[in-house]
């Protein structure tokens, strides 16, 4: 018999409804032992005035923290440090949520996902993510679909792999898979009906494995 599962959409009132940031919580296996909130208001700008958004939570005798991020889009793939620059404002995003999770979070287990709208594997004088790359206790899982096929790309109308989990202080101890839901492949209309009445990004599920 099957336990049926009470599933909790946690939305982030912070900002606007088109720009929100949520949570889908199944609470039969997960326990939410720390209400959502934002950070970093103050650096909203870097942010495209999303603010990561923040939930604690018990899951097989482990707590995790968890934050989700959507930072600003476009660009033209060169990072110039002006104030207007997108992927400036990507970088800086970067700088402040590092410095954030390494003051306040530093011994906790703590998995940042989302919308990221940058590529992992850029050259270094315009990756926005060198300060996570160069640090030993971060690891982005999702690193091999972003040097893996286009095809498991998140965001195929560049194409391009845009949305990143990535995993911080205790990911050397996790098993995990971890792969691009290519949803599209599901509907009558593939890709074409996905984008127009669903997401123009697909989403990168982790299955972590524990013993």
């Amino acid at each position: 018999m099957l336990a049926s599962a009470l599933l909790v959409f946690i939305i982030n009132s912070y900002i606007s409804f088109i720009e929100e940031l949520s949570y889908l919580i199944n609470t039969t296996n997960v326990e939410v032992i720390e209400q959502p909130y934002t950070i970093l208001e103050d650096q909203e700008y870097y942010f495209a005035y999303r603010a990561p958004y923040v939930i604690k939570i018990l899951f097989n005798n482990i707590e995790y923290i968890i934050i989700d991020v959507h930072l600003k889009c476009c660009g033209d793939g060169e990072l110039i440090l002006t104030e207007s620059d997108e992927e400036y404002r990507r970088l800086q995003s970067n700088y402040y949520l590092k410095q954030f999770i390494d003051s306040h979070f530093s011994n906790e287990n703590i998995i940042i996902l989302g919308d990221f709208n940058d590529e992992l594997n850029d050259p270094d004088q315009d990756n926005v993510f060198l300060d996570f790359i160069n640090d030993p206790n971060y690891y982005f899982a999702d690193i091999d679909i972003a040097n893996g096929p286009s095809e498991d790309w998140s965001y195929p109308g560049w194409p391009s792999h845009l949305d990143h989990i990535l995993i911080y202080n205790q990911y050397s101890e996790f098993n995990f898979n971890i792969q691009t839901l290519r949803l599209d492949d599901y509907l009558i209309g593939g890709w074409g009906k996905y984008k127009n009445y669903i997401s123009d990004h697909r989403p990168v599920g982790i299955n972590i494995l524990f013993d």
